[in-house]
C-alpha cells in the first residue's frame, strides 16, 4: 500500500446537469458520498476522505489522499481435502491436478490448510493492485446511474434516467482527464460557470483549483458558503432599517440550494398590509415566494423583506420592482380573504364547519367534536388538578377548534389552520384561554416542533389527536414500515410528548379506551396503547437512554404504570435505572433477578405449586434464606414510601444492597429441593423478590449484566 504522502493525489467528478429539484440535491450527495466510500473500500483503493460539493446544476465528488494503486490481493480458494489430493506414494492426484488447473496456478504452487474439518489443499493466488485511474473511472462510470431521485426522466437515446438532462462531465485524477462516458458525453477538465450558454468552457486545472476557478465565475459550489453568504447579506440589508432577518433555517436551508451565486435584494411593500396578522404576511413571503421578512426591534414586522436572486450584481433595481410587483399581488389576495372573513361570524363559520365531513369513520366535525367533549372529560377524571386547565375553557375551545377549515384564509393557506382560528377567536371577542388553545390545539406540527404552550391548549390537543388515532384505527388504516401517511406516529408523538415535557402524571388508558369506546370498537383500545408504547420507547432512545433500560420499564407487564402508559412515571424509572446502572453493584443484582427469574419459570413448566402470597416463614431452615427473607421484608417496607415519592432512584439503590444476602443465597441454597414442602416455599420467597422487583422493571430485559 502506497504510504508516501507525497505520491498521493486528488480525483473530482462532476455531473453538470439542467436545474434538478433543490429537494433532490441533499439526498444524491449523501448517497454520491456513500457510494464513493464503500465503492473504493471494496476495490482496495485507500484514500483519505471524500467531499461533496452541489448546485443546483451540477453535483460534485472530491476525493482526496488517494494512492497511486489499489492494494495487492491475497486469493485463496480451498480445494479437495489432503487425502484426496495426494496419493500413498506423497505425490499429487489427478483431483489436484484438476483443481490447480481449474485455479489458474502451478501444480507446485499448492498449499496445505488446516480447516474444522481436517487439512485440505489451497490455491492461493497474488491478484496485483490496479491503477487508480482505472478504479476511479469503474467508479465514476457506475456512479452516475446509482444516484437516487424521487423522479427521473430519460431524454435522449442513450437510455440514462437522471433527475434531469446531464449536459457537461468532469472528471479528473491529478491533472488527468478520466475516460467516463455516459448519456452520450465523454468527461473533460471543462465545466460551466454561472450561465452555461455563455461559459461553456471554464477549464479546471486540477482538483485542487476546481472552486477558486468557479468562484471566479460567479459560481459557489460550497453550499455552507452559500448559505453564510445568504445570512450574512441579507443580515446586513436588514441591518439598514434597525431589523433583523427572521430566522427559519428550513427557508435558509431551501434558498441555498435554490442558487449557485446568491445575491440579496432589499425589497419593500406597503405599510398598509401591516393591518393583515403578521402569520398571514410572513407565509406569504417565505412560502410563496421565498422571501426573507424582516422584524424590529421589538419583533414585530417591517413593511421590508431580502429576495435572494441567482445571478451577479446588475440591473438590482428592475430585480427588486419586479420582487415588489409580485409580493404586491400576493398580499392584496390576502387582504381580501382576510377582510371577507371578518365579515362574517364565530356561530356562521362552526355552523358551516360541523358538516365537513372528517373521515369515514369518523363522520364529520360536530361528530369529532362530540367525541372530544366526552375524552377531555374522561382525562378530567383521572387528571384532576394535575393539568391545571380550566374545564370550561376547555369545552369551549373543543367546539371552536375546527370553524377555522371554512375560512377563506385557511382555504387559501391550510398551513395557517388553528393559527388563524386563534386568531378569529380572539377577534370575536372569545376568551384568551379558548383563543390560545383553538390556536395551539394543532401543536406540535412535527415530531421536534414545540408543543402548545397553556394546560388548555395541551388537553384540547389531546384530545384531538387520541380521536383522529381512533378513527383512523376505526376506518381500517394503520401505520406501517418507516412511513406515516396518515399522520399516527406523529400524533402519538405528540401526545406523549405533551404529557412528558408537561411532567403530568396522569395515566393514558382511561382517554384512549374512551375514544376506542366512542367508535364503538373497544377492542382498539390494545392497537393504539401499542402504537404509542412504541412510540415512546422511540422518543426514548432519541433522549438517549439505553434500549435494553427503556424495554426493561416499558414492557414490564406487571407494572400498572406500564399498563396504563402513565409516561411520567415510566421516564422516571427509566432515568432512575439509567443513573443506578454505574453502580458496581448492579449487575450482580440484575443477574441474580435473572437467574430467580428462569428458576420460576423452569418450575411453571413442571407444574410446580408456589406463590409469593403463600410464602410460610416457618419453613426456612438455612441461615442464608433467612436472611434474604429479613432483607426482603426490610426493602419491601422502606421501599413503598420511597415508591409513592417517586424517589426510584434510591428504590434502586435499596435493591442493589441486597446484593450480599442474594450472593450468599445462590451460592448455599438449594431452591429446587427434594422436600417438595421446602421447595415451594423457596420459589415462593424468589417470587415474592420478582414482585418487588418488578415494581420498578424486568428486570431480565436488562443486557450485559454479570
Amino acid at each position: 500500500m502506497e504510504t508516501d504522502p507525497a505520491r498521493r493525489h486528488e480525483s473530482l467528478f462532476e455531473i453538470g446537469a439542467e436545474e434538478i429539484p433543490a429537494s433532490y440535491l441533499v439526498p444524491a450527495l449523501l448517497a454520491m458520498r456513500k457510494f464513493a466510500e464503500e465503492t473504493l473500500a471494496a476495490k482496495r483503493l485507500p484514500f483519505k476522505a471524500v467531499r461533496t460539493f452541489g448546485t443546483p446544476r451540477r453535483l460534485t465528488l472530491h476525493i482526496t489522499g488517494l494512492a497511486p494503486r489499489s492494494e495487492d490481493e491475497k486469493e485463496e480458494n480451498l480445494g479437495p481435502s489432503l487425502a484426496a489430493a495426494k496419493g500413498p506414494d506423497g505425490g499429487w492426484t489427478r483431483a489436484a491436478e484438476g483443481f490447480a488447473r481449474s485455479r489458474n496456478v502451478p501444480l507446485s504452487s499448492l498449499q496445505v490448510k488446516a480447516t474444522q474439518r481436517g487439512d485440505y489443499v489451497c490455491a492461493v493466488k497474488l491478484n496485483p493492485g490496479r491503477k487508480a485511474e482505472e478504479v476511479l473511472t469503474e467508479l465514476f462510470t457506475e456512479m452516475i446511474p446509482s444516484i437516487p431521485f424521487p423522479k427521473r426522466m430519460v431524454w435522449n437515446g442513450s437510455g440514462l434516467k437522471f433527475a434531469r438532462p446531464i449536459r457537461a462531465l468532469l472528471a479528473l485524477y491529478g491533472t488527468r482527464v478520466l475516460r467516463v462516458e455516459a448519456a452520450g458525453l465523454r468527461a473533460s477538465n471543462k465545466t460551466f460557470g454561472l450561465c452555461r450558454a455563455t461559459d461553456k468552457n471554464v477549464r479546471i486545472a486540477s482538483p485542487q483549483s476546481y472552486s477558486g476557478a468557479l468562484k471566479n465565475q460567479c459560481v459557489i459550489v460550497d453550499p455552507d458558503a452559500r448559505k453564510e453568504s445568504i445570512r450574512k447579506n441579507a443580515a446586513m440589508l436588514a441591518k439598514k432599517h434597525d431589523g433583523k432577518v427572521l430566522a427559519d433555517e428550513d427557508l435558509l436551508e431551501e434558498l441555498t440550494w435554490l442558487v449557485e451565486h446568491p445575491v440579496a435584494i432589499l425589497g419593500r411593500f406597503d405599510p398598509g398590509f401591516l393591518s393583515i396578522p403578521q402569520e398571514i404576511l410572513i407565509l406569504c413571503m417565505k412560502k410563496q415566494q421565498k422571501f426573507l421578512p424582516l422584524t424590529g426591534p421589538e419583533g414585530k414586522l417591517l413593511p421590508f423583506f431580502v429576495g435572494i436572486r441567482n445571478g451577479i450584481s446588475e440591473h438590482q433595481d428592475i430585480v427588486r420592482a419586479g420582487y415588489e410587483k409580485v409580493l404586491s399581488a400576493r398580499l392584496c389576495d390576502a387582504r381580501f380573504f382576510y377582510d371577507e372573513d371578518l365579515k362574517r361570524s364565530l356561530g356562521d363559520f362552526a355552523a358551516q364547519a360541523s358538516g365537513i365531513v372528517v373521515g369515514e369513520a369518523a363522520g364529520t366535525v360536530a361528530d369529532k367534536i362530540g367525541r372530544m367533549a366526552r375524552i377531555a372529560e374522561a382525562f378530567r377524571q383521572v387528571a384532576g388538578a394535575e393539568s391545571g386547565a380550566d374545564a370550561a375553557a376547555v369545552d369551549r375551545a373543543i367546539r371552536l377548534c375546527k370553524f377555522d377549515l371554512v375560512t377563506r384564509v385557511v382555504y387559501e393557506y391550510p398551513e395557517l389552520q388553528g393559527t388563524i382560528g386563534g386568531i378569529y377567536a380572539r377577534h370575536f371577542g372569545e376568551d384568551e384561554k379558548v383563543a390560545l388553545a383553538v390556536r395551539e390545539h394543532v401543536l406540535p406540527l412535527t415530531n421536534q416542533g414545540p408543543i402548545p404552550g397553556s394546560p388548555e391548549a395541551c388537553v384540547t390537543a389531546l384530545c384531538d389527536k387520541l380521536d383522529h388515532l381512533a378513527g383512523n384505527f376505526a376506518s381500517g388504516l394503520s401505520p406501517s414500515g418507516s412511513g406515516d401517511p396518515f399522520g399516527m406516529k406523529r400524533q402519538s408523538t405528540g401526545i406523549l410528548r405533551v404529557l412528558v415535557e408537561r411532567s403530568w402524571d396522569v395515566p393514558l388508558r382511561p382517554a384512549v379506551e374512551k375514544a376506542a369506546e366512542l367508535f364503538g370498537r373497544p377492542e382498539l383500545l390494545s392497537r393504539i396503547l401499542a402504537l404509542m408504547s412504541e412510540r415512546f420507547q422511540l422518543l426514548m432512545a432519541d433522549a438517549g437512554f439505553a434500549v435494553d433500560e427503556i424495554r426493561s420499564v416499558v414492557q414490564n407487564g406487571a407494572d400498572a404504570d406500564s399498563r396504563d402508559l402513565r409516561v411520567h412515571r415510566l421516564l422516571g424509572k427509566i432515568r432512575a435505572l439509567h443513573g443506578v446502572r454505574r453502580h458496581p453493584d448492579f449487575d450482580a443484582v440484575a443477574g441474580a433477578y435473572k437467574r430467580a427469574g428462569n428458576i420460576l419459570r423452569q418450575a411453571r413448566q413442571k407444574n410446580i405449586a408456589f406463590s409469593g402470597r403463600t410464602f410460610d416463614p416457618a419453613l426456612l431452615a438455612e441461615a442464608e434464606e433467612k436472611d434474604l427473607e429479613k432483607a426482603l421484608s426490610a426493602l419491601s417496607e422502606s421501599t413503598r414510601a420511597l415508591l409513592d415519592g417517586k424517589r426510584y432512584e434510591d428504590v434502586l439503590l435499596k435493591w442493589v444492597g441486597v446484593r450480599p444476602q442474594l450472593d450468599r443465597f445462590f451460592e448455599k441454597v438449594l431452591v429446587m429441593d427434594p422436600d417438595p414442602r421446602v421447595c415451594s416455599n423457596r420459589l415462593s420467597l424468589l417470587d415474592r423478590l420478582d414482585s418487588e422487583f418488578r415494581q420498578m422493571a424486568d428486570f431480565s430485559l436488562i443486557t450485559n449484566h454479570a
